[in-house]
């Protein structure tokens, strides 16, 4: 399974979906019920192949670090596109989505 459902119990409904990510080595979300969230929603254009508008990009500060890691990719056609502003080594590469590689994973 390329996508898990994110469910919420306030709007007792789906709110989005996970991917694996192998750069990462871990699950990444994006939300498409607008008002979940602060930031913006995404579009789910096709579930096979998994296909998302717009891009993804998550950012978190690195360990002692001054920069932030960066992941921004974009779901087309059941491949992970990594952009070139990643800081992971998949940067610039494009890969097919791959299973949750951990059974149950929530």
């Amino acid at each position: 399974m390329k996508l898990k459902e994110v469910r919420s119990s306030l709007y007792n409904a789906v709110v989005g979906y996970s991917f694996w990510c192998v750069a990462c080595d871990s699950p990444h979300a994006f939300y498409t019920h607008d008002g979940y969230t602060n930031n913006k929603s995404w579009k789910l254009i096709s579930t096979d192949p998994v296909t998302v508008q717009p891009s993804i990009k998550l950012t978190a500060p690195y360990k002692n670090e001054t920069e932030n890691y960066c992941c921004h990719l974009f779901l087309l056609n059941g491949k992970i596109r990594y952009l070139t502003d990643c800081t992971h080594y998949l940067a610039g590469k494009e890969i097919d989505m791959i299973d949750f590689p951990i059974p149950n994973f929530e």
